[in-house]
């Protein structure tokens, strides 16, 4: 036998949180953070200028509009999936970045619409400052407490199909875990070192890769990564990758990078 599987781990709940609520949630934290941030802010700038708290409901309103404004970018690029905040990508450089961008689309909003006079520039200062120190931490917090929910079971990471020789796939399978790389690898398809050729050849690699298409359907797999070491040409690299088309999966063809 050339296919084996590595089962689901059945510590693993049966039902666990997946992209969309983890997603839902990191951002909903997010925006909550902001908007804290910029009422709490409000208040001291306002207490401190005017002896009184201000307008609580404005502040929150500059809050939510700039916590959309930050959130929006990190949830088109997917950066609220589990494996992107279990890999860590967001730099602090990166996330100053995108504060910096929420603020700059703020002042013009606030710009066309002719309401620069609502907000102090003092408050505004003390809030960009506060509210960046504050997304940084933030981040980080989120990540570690996925990593967390990810390690008991609770969230669902990645879940891949690999498919290569046998070497190839227990490199990948030990160096791409859920702890590094937000992915569990659920099952894998070992091909022959050497495949003959003519139909013979091609009928073994056909009856493997179906067998894995098959077994993709019932574990759930999200992710199939085809390596590009498993001694197929790119016509049948691509061969291999076309019979999981019909999947709702993403389809990778990796290439690891040479051992010392």
């Amino acid at each position: 036998m050339f296919v084996s599987w590595l089962e689901a781990d059945t510590r693993t709940r049966r039902i666990a949180l997946g992209d969309a609520a983890i997603a839902a949630g990191s951002m909903a934290a997010e925006l909550a953070l902001i908007v804290a941030v910029s009422v709490l802010t409000g208040m001291v700038w306002h207490e401190l200028a005017y002896r009184d708290a201000g307008d609580i409901a404005s502040y929150a309103s500059v809050g939510a509009i700039t916590g959309l404004l930050y959130t929006l970018p990190f949830l088109f690029r997917s950066q609220y999936r589990i494996d992107a905040l279990t890999s860590g990508p967001r730099a602090t450089a990166h996330i100053l970045n995108v504060w910096t961008y929420a603020f700059f689309c703020l002042g013009a909003l606030a710009f066309l619409t002719k309401t620069t006079g609502v907000a102090s520039r003092g408050w505004l200062a003390m809030f960009f400052v506060i509210g960046g120190a504050s997304v940084i931490a933030g981040s980080k917090l989120i990540e570690a407490a996925v990593a967390v929910l990810v390690a008991k079971g609770i969230a669902a990471p990645r879940r891949v199909l690999v498919v290569g020789n046998r070497d190839e796939v227990a490199r990948f399978s030990r160096e791409n875990s859920v702890t590094n790389a937000g992915i569990k690898v659920v099952a894998t398809s070992l091909l022959p070192e050497t495949i003959g050729s003519g139909e013979t050849g091609e009928s073994v690699v056909e009856k493997l890769i179906g067998e894995a298409v098959q077994r993709s359907r019932s574990l759930n797999v999200s992710d199939v990564v085809i390596l590009s070491e498993c001694g197929q040409t790119h016509a049948g690299l691509a061969n291999i990758a076309n019979k999981f088309l019909d999947l709702p999966v993403g389809v990778h063809l990796a290439k690891l990078p040479l051992t010392e």
